[in-house]
């Protein structure tokens, strides 16, 4: 399994993290993560999983690669491939699943996972909705807390770098 993620002040940590949480859940299968050289967070926090990955510099680089090795199956959780480098994987053999996918790559993929944006009659290979969301585990083996009496502070958060800045639209 290759897993094409980004992770870098414009997109945030999201994908990376997704990307490690399916990668502690697929142990029995040989995972190797490929990022540009710009991903710098997702490289900084692959170190620190232990987990394999590989620098492309470039959508071409990365195709030349998945020519050559012919992986099972390419993920990318990268945003809104396109339909060209979409094809490209699958002529090399490959079955392509694709996260957060709006672009015109989702025509193409074997299987596209957008739990974030909801779909009221999505086709039979796209799966949307907040029944598909990753849950990490520091999430998921949380311990519940109790009620509290009153509360002085909130924080809101929109995700790593909050590209809509739906944060100020709430706090209107």
């Amino acid at each position: 399994v290759v897993y094409r993620v980004t992770g870098n002040d414009q997109n945030g940590t999201g994908h990376i993290y997704r990307g490690i949480t399916l990668a502690d859940h697929l142990f029995e299968h040989d995972i190797l993560f490929a990022v540009t050289p710009s991903d710098h967070i997702a490289i900084d926090m692959l170190e620190a999983s232990n987990y394999d990955y590989q620098i492309f510099d470039d959508d071409a680089a990365f195709l030349r690669s998945v020519e050559v090795n012919s992986p099972d199956i390419v993920i990318n959780d990268i945003l809104n491939p396109t339909a060209e480098y979409v094809t490209r994987v699958q002529d090399a053999g490959c079955r392509v699943v694709n996260f957060e996918d709006l672009g015109n790559g989702t025509d193409h993929a074997d299987a596209v996972i957008n739990a974030l944006y909801e779909h009221s009659k999505p086709p039979a290979d796209h799966y949307y909705g907040f029944e598909y969301f990753c849950l990490r585990g520091e999430f998921r083996y949380a311990t519940s807390k109790t009620e509290i009496d009153s509360v002085d502070q909130i924080m809101i958060s929109f995700g790593g770098v909050d590209i809509n800045n739906m944060t100020a639209h709430t706090l209107e």
